[in-house]
């Protein structure tokens, strides 16, 4: 859940570019139909909906 900022990458990817694009539509494809994310490895939070906040980023939804 930490990671849902769009520049979140992982350090050792080989096509940051093309992640960050995929990242991006994932995320308005989640936020568009309500979807819940699940977060896999997220020892506190294990899914969540999500919004953009008022800069246009991608944010939890709450309450959680």
């Amino acid at each position: 859940s930490n990671h849902i900022s769009i520049p979140w990458v992982m350090g050792y990817d080989i096509s940051p570019g093309q992640s960050t694009k995929d990242k991006r539509s994932f995320l308005e494809f989640i936020e568009k139909n309500n979807l819940e994310i699940v977060f896999e490895h997220d020892p506190v939070i294990s899914s969540a909906k999500i919004k953009r906040n008022s800069k246009g980023e991608f944010e939890l939804k709450g309450p959680l």
